[in-house]
């Protein structure tokens, strides 16, 4: 506290860090006969170093498996789109009719309307996993 008393006193501007916001998140069970898919990417500023991963769940919650994976050198968004893309991989590998993928990214949930916000060098993948979600049940959304 002496340090903002010192600053106020030579007339220098203080602004104090603002307080985090803290939101409650409720996991919401997908409906009978779906399958509901967590994923998440991160990249760090520091390093540089991204990575993805996953959880699949049941209607009653049952963990069906999960995934995660270092992509090396890499942004938020292809983090982000890149597991979004392995969820649809699973789901076709394992017969999934009915996938729901929930995502914190809204630029994420934004792509399946706009391709274009698709980085060109995991576009080729995002057309396979476009081609799949069309000929299932599939909903996408943002928590």
């Amino acid at each position: 506290m002496s340090e903002f008393t010192f600053l106020k006193a030579l007339n220098c501007k203080i602004n104090p860090p603002k307080h985090n916001i803290i939101k409650e998140v409720i996991w919401h069970p997908p409906t009978s006969n779906w399958i509901k898919c967590n994923c998440d990417g991160a990249a760090s500023e520091s390093t540089g170093l991204s990575s993805y991963g996953g959880v699949f769940r049941d209607n009653q919650g049952l963990f069906l498996g999960g995934f995660a994976k270092g992509l090396g050198i890499g942004n938020s968004l292809v983090a982000e789109l890149s597991g979004v893309m392995r969820a649809i991989d699973i789901a076709k590998h394992r017969g999934y009719t009915r996938l729901w993928i929930e995502t914190d990214s809204k630029l994420a949930v934004l792509a399946f309307k706009t391709a274009a916000l698709v980085p060109w060098r995991v576009r080729s993948r995002w057309n396979n996993c476009m081609d799949y979600t069309a000929n299932i049940d599939f909903l996408i959304t943002h928590i």
